[in-house]
């Protein structure tokens, strides 16, 4: 049987539309509304080289409530088998209000931007079992389009010329995203409920976030300059996935850079992580491939053997280093 192939085509309208209005030299206010999107796209691992053909071909042609043997297994077209060829085209519609402000001559900036996203059609991550060559079923990541989220927050960013010598900066954000509309299967089966995730919080994205740190400089000589650089980062906790039930601690890490620069090189030693945060970067979820889903039972999968398992990414640990880079060309 011939490969079987597919296609999809999206068209979307994405305006953008910004508002200035500045009543002095040292204010500028502005009120921004912008259309988003992802584009849609296949879930490229349906057609995959180990799932035989003739499940792709019905897949692709059948009509709801068709049925073909795929080798062995009764398959039946559902909505859900025919959805899971493709992702859709998710959508946000941004609204934001933002104020540029300068203060002291100029010596401090502070800039506020408050937004609200509208995030319609939203993918999220499950499993789908799909007949394999072998006879069984292979666990496959699919996306889904299920949820429909809001999100609120603001960022402030703000610097200090302190002196000739001396620059400090503050910046935080605000993000809190809620799911208004979504339902998980493998939620409904990890919990037994019906899978609604109405209410939880948006995965991967901490609730606060701060940078704040300092810049030091003094001139040696004429054409030679030393240099301190001091950062610090804290990141609130965050969910692993939108079942909420799994999330990663906030962390907090410590970074200097102290070096020499010249109108022709720079040298640089630095230090990084230096409370040593251990917290996990990220925990890519997947499948339990050990896990048969055929003789796998119910009970046992709602106990978490099946489907899932996570992959760490861990937060590298104290790092000290020496930079040198040369400008060519002057």
């Amino acid at each position: 049987m011939q490969p079987q192939t597919a296609e999809l085509r999206f068209s979307s309208f994405t305006p953008r539309i910004t508002l200035n209005y500045q009543p002095t030299d040292d204010m500028l206010a502005y009120v921004l509304l912008a259309k988003g999107n992802k584009p849609g796209d296949f879930n490229k691992d349906q057609f995959r080289s180990e799932i035989p053909a003739e499940f792709t071909e019905f897949q692709i042609n059948c009509e709801i409530g068709d049925e073909v043997m795929v080798g062995g297994l009764l398959v039946e077209c559902t909505e859900q088998l025919k959805s899971d060829l493709t992702v859709e085209e998710e959508e946000q519609w941004t609204y934001e209000f933002g104020l540029k402000t300068a203060w002291l001559d100029g010596s401090v900036i502070a800039n506020l931007a408050v937004f609200y996203i509208d995030w319609e059609n939203q993918a999220l991550t499950e499993t789908a079992d799909i007949p394999n060559s072998s006879g069984g079923l292979t666990a496959l990541q699919t996306l889904r389009n299920v949820g429909q989220s809001k999100v609120t927050g603001l960022e402030l960013e703000t610097s200090w010329i302190a002196n000739e010598n001396l620059l400090l900066f503050l910046n935080y954000g605000l993000a809190y995203g809620e799911f208004v509309e979504g339902a998980l299967p493998n939620f409904a089966e990890t919990t037994g409920t019906d899978g609604d995730i109405s209410g939880h919080t948006i995965p991967d994205t901490p609730t606060h976030s701060v940078v704040t740190g300092f810049e030091a400089t003094s001139a040696v000589s004429a054409d030679l300059t030393v240099f301190l650089r001091g950062n610090f980062l804290y990141e609130s906790t965050r969910y692993n996935n939108a079942s909420n039930l799994n999330w990663m601690d906030d962390r907090s890490l410590v970074n200097f850079r102290f070096g020499l620069r010249s109108e022709a090189w720079t040298a640089t030693v630095y230090a990084r992580n230096l409370l040593v945060d251990d917290t996990p970067i990220g925990a890519l979820g997947f499948s339990n491939f050990a896990i048969n889903p055929i003789t796998t039972s119910a009970s046992a999968r709602n106990e978490g053997a099946y489907p899932r398992l996570y992959s760490i990414v861990p937060q590298r640990g104290r790092d000290f280093g020496l930079e040198f880079s040369y400008r060519f060309g002057r």
